[in-house]
């Protein structure tokens, strides 16, 4: 008798098990190539530009919804990580144009301008339905109104709590779009700014890829709280009377 339980319960352990690798492989394998195509924003003309500033703009498109907004430092030209205000008050703000975003301050250009205040544009991505930050992969970005050889950009991830430089003194060698390094910038809030006077620039583009983890995070749960109760009712049935 005790020889037949423990072979029933060496079977159960075994199909458990099994059970349990087929519910990790389906539920990460599903999402190899979930998301795969990048999705891009057009700054420029999506919506049609106005020329106008603006104390923030809004984008959505394939489910991410991407917020942006300006901001100045008064720290010297060059500090790695600037002391940022939002930018505020009478035509100051995000300036809209058919060249791309940039920012107005005292500077009194619609440029992302280096010399103090620095100028940077913050960028925060978030699911167009809940409204909850997503991560994304930054894979490129289109600059515009440039010097070839003159200009240069930082690029900033959380800047306002813990921040982490990517990118410094980046070449910007044509007016296009800038290819990043593989998957070397994730997350759901960015800062890219000038910090130079010979760095004056837009941006007219964002392309992003969203890191596909929420469904496999999900599938893989709802397959284990399966299988926990599977395993209970199985000890159940077996147990000697």
């Amino acid at each position: 008798m005790r020889s037949n339980l423990h072979s029933r319960k060496r079977k159960s352990i075994k199909q458990t098990s099994w059970a349990m690798a087929m519910v990790i492989a389906l539920a990460f394998g599903s999402t190899a190539t979930a998301n795969a195509a990048g999705i891009g924003f057009d700054l420029d003309l999506t919506g049609g530009f106005d020329n106008g500033v603006h104390p923030s703009l809004s984008y959505s498109f394939g489910g991410i919804t991407v917020d942006i907004t300006p901001f100045s430092s008064l720290d010297p030209d060059g500090t790695a990580f600037p002391t940022w205000s939002a930018v505020t008050g009478p035509g100051r703000g995000l300036a809209h144009t058919e060249k791309g975003i940039g920012v107005k301050t005292s500077h009194g250009n619609k440029n992302l301008n280096g010399q103090t205040p620095m100028e940077g544009i913050r960028f925060r991505f978030s699911d167009t339905t809940s409204g909850i930050p997503i991560a994304v992969i930054l894979n490129a970005i289109d600059f515009r109104n440039i010097a070839a050889g003159q200009d240069d950009f930082n690029l900033t991830l959380s800047p306002l709590s813990s921040p982490g430089n990517i990118y410094m003194d980046e070449a910007i060698l044509a007016n296009g779009w800038f290819t990043l390094a593989a998957a070397s910038a994730i997350g759901s809030d960015f800062m890219l700014w000038a910090d130079d006077s010979n760095d004056i620039f837009r941006v007219a583009g964002l392309d992003v890829t969203a890191v596909p983890i929420p469904a496999a995070v999900w599938l893989f749960g709802t397959g284990i709280v399966g299988l926990l109760g599977f395993a209970r009712r199985r000890k159940a049935t077996s147990a000697p009377a």
